[in-house]
């Protein structure tokens, strides 16, 4: 089945994303951040039976179960909404000033609290990369 097959391999849990050279300060906040996060949470759910079908529900339902600490999971719902907002941002500018809309972000062209705070989320997501690595290795979850 579908959920023994994730747990063995957890797809892109733990890759990390190169950006193509025409972004290559840029990071791809979809690609770097939202999809790892969403891929993470999906295959904790899968491997603790958690029906629900939705990033953030899917982290409360795993704290609330204890399969996830309470800290973990506010961290992991806090980097993804901030990757999000700024994604969100990032387009929405993009789009006024007339630009095609990428999922590309320039660290550079943020504020330095926010640039402090986008590290900080990273760090988050490559921390549960790295907790998924090490409890479904081979997977023996």
């Amino acid at each position: 089945p579908y959920s023994q097959q994730a747990l063995c391999a957890p797809g892109h849990a733990g890759v990390r994303f190169q950006s193509p050279a025409a972004h290559r300060d840029s990071l791809d906040l979809k690609k770097r951040g939202v999809l790892p996060v969403t891929e993470i949470v999906r295959l904790h759910a899968l491997a603790h039976k958690v029906l629900a079908v939705n990033t953030d529900e899917r982290l409360k339902a795993l704290a609330e179960n204890k399969h996830m600490t309470i800290v973990d999971s506010r961290n992991l719902i806090d980097a993804l909404h901030f990757i999000q907002h700024q994604r969100i941002k990032h387009q929405c500018g993009q789009i006024l000033r007339g630009e095609k809309v990428t999922n590309f972000l320039n660290p550079r062209d943020l504020p330095k609290m926010a640039k402090e705070q986008l590290r900080d989320a990273f760090t988050i997501i490559d921390d549960a990369q790295s907790a998924v690595r090490q409890t479904y290795r081979a997977g023996m979850g």
